[in-house]
């Protein structure tokens, strides 16, 4: 089973936008957990202009500790 976590994203007034994810999974037979971010920026017409990411994989399933998530 895979487990997928998107908590709302936080926007700010300028379209600035920042969401969380975690994914719980299976690579190769064996449990992992990928967690990351997404930036992006949007202009005035709601379209994306600018997108940054990033993420980590780790061995096993990790739950979020403390308010280092966003859930």
């Amino acid at each position: 089973m895979t487990d997928v976590r998107f908590p709302a994203p936080v926007v700010d007034p300028g379209g600035v936008a920042v969401a969380e994810f975690r994914v719980l999974a299976k690579e190769g037979g064996a449990p992992s957990t990928l967690a990351g971010c997404v930036f992006a920026r949007f202009d005035e017409a709601g379209l994306a202009v600018e997108t940054r990411g990033c993420r980590h994989t780790k061995g096993g399933h990790e739950e979020p500790v403390g308010d280092l998530f966003l859930l």
